[in-house]
């Protein structure tokens, strides 16, 4: 009887001791791809997630913006992808100025407006995309889970090897048939779904593994190249995150903010590109920053505005002088003046907010001042300029907080006509 529950220990030890393979074909480098059954259980686990991770108050919705990432992700994403059967990509956009992006195991990317909004052409977003198109097609996130759950197979069968002896003593003193406490050894190991809510977690904030990270890195940069996209851009978009760390502060505490992964990140680039193809008339096209310009310009708005808001002004005003540069020559000046009222607005709001009334007064004043030097510049601006001093006098934050795009959008139609 005690050889026997003694095998039964020993079994449950060799089963716990077996590993899952991390080894796991990208989805479309086979005819077809059907999820595994803990795979499966992680994606249930990351949809559970999504709408914490993004609850509808903190998404950015313009669909001409969502229609417009669609589009290079339809460049980036290879058809063998769909043919195989890949999950649906979907794209979301979140109210962030922290830079941040994130790929979820069941295909949906989620973007700040802060990555479109500091990028300074559709390549170098395209970098973006293509980075966490590849944690998708390369199943990142259910090789890691793999990867945690036989580290935590190891250690509690250590464990178990460790108490061995008790647990038999315990099996062959319970009436001589009583194999419960073994087949509790054979159940220690967690289930993927257990920690599924966490690992999501952990790569919104950190990243995948370094190794992970560098694989999905190199993709990229290949379906940059690939799409004609110029995949020297991800560098030098890298090299702008670098360039803006004094004003960012540690406000940036996700994975694009990462000083240290960044430097890696451009040793990366410039070990792999001079490698790569590309099609240098397109990748032109691409790096082009009007049109680029033109498109974001409503999201890029919205972010200078929470730039502003944390205190960040030199963000804010770099990005808004981009907003500037899509009006015609002539309505410069009274776009430019109207925009750096928005700023000030968007930063007395946050001093109050922070307790920091005396300063918060004296953006206010600033951002009186600007106001009206659009009206004087542009007289067509009146009603916009009058809507926006009442919302700053009254206080109503959350009110020009939500109307920021749309008073932008009023005064880009004012400005355009006073322009004609």
């Amino acid at each position: 009887m005690r050889r026997h529950a003694v095998a039964i220990a020993v079994v449950a030890v060799l089963g716990l001791q077996s590993c899952l393979s991390t080894n796991l074909a990208k989805i479309g480098s086979e005819a077809t791809f059907a999820p595994e059954d803990d795979e499966r259980q992680l994606w249930s686990a990351a949809r559970a997630a999504e709408d914490k991770v993004l609850p509808p108050a903190a998404e950015y919705r313009d669909p001409a913006l969502e229609t417009y990432l669609d589009g290079i992700v339809a460049r980036l994403l290879p058809p063998t992808y769909a043919q195989a059967g890949g999950p649906p990509i979907r794209i979301r956009v979140r109210r962030d100025p922290r830079l941040n992006a994130s790929a979820m195991p069941h295909g949906t990317i989620i973007i700040d407006t802060s990555i479109v909004a500091r990028a300074e052409n559709e390549a170098q977003v395209a970098g973006v995309l293509g980075h966490e198109l590849s944690h998708i097609t390369n199943r990142h996130s259910i090789r890691e889970a793999r990867t945690i759950k036989n580290r935590q197979n190891a250690i509690t069968t250590a464990a178990i090897l460790g108490t061995l002896a008790l647990a038999v003593v315990a099996a062959d003193q319970a009436n001589r048939g009583n194999y419960g406490t073994a087949q509790a050894v054979a159940n220690v190991a967690p289930t993927v779904l257990d920690f599924g809510l966490r690992l999501t977690y952990t790569a919104m904030v950190n990243g995948y593994s370094r190794d992970s990270e560098t694989e999905a890195d190199e993709e990229g940069l290949r379906r940059m190249a690939g799409a004609g996209y110029d995949p020297y851009q991800m560098g030098a978009f890298f090299r702008k995150l670098l360039s803006d760390s004094p004003d960012a502060g540690p406000f940036e505490t996700f994975f694009y903010g990462s000083h240290p992964r960044t430097i890696e990140r451009i040793q990366t680039v410039e070990r792999l590109v001079p490698q790569l193809p590309v099609n240098v008339i397109t990748a032109a096209t691409t790096s082009d920053a009007v049109d680029f310009n033109q498109r974001t310009r409503n999201v890029r708005m919205q972010n200078a505005w929470f730039d502003a808001h944390a205190g960040r002004l030199t963000l804010a005003r770099a990005q808004m002088s981009r907003v500037v540069e899509t009006f015609p020559t002539a309505a410069r000046p009274a776009a430019a003046s109207f925009l750096e009222g928005n700023i000030y607005a968007a930063q007395s709001y946050g001093l109050a907010k922070r307790g920091d009334l005396a300063h918060a007064n004296t953006a206010i004043g600033r951002a009186e001042v600007e106001y009206r030097r659009a009206m004087a510049t542009a007289p067509a601006l009146t009603a916009d300029g009058n809507r926006a001093l009442g919302s700053l006098y009254h206080g109503q934050r959350d009110v020009i907080h939500r109307d920021c795009r749309s008073l932008s959008i009023g005064m880009r139609q004012s400005v355009l006509e006073f322009s004609e």
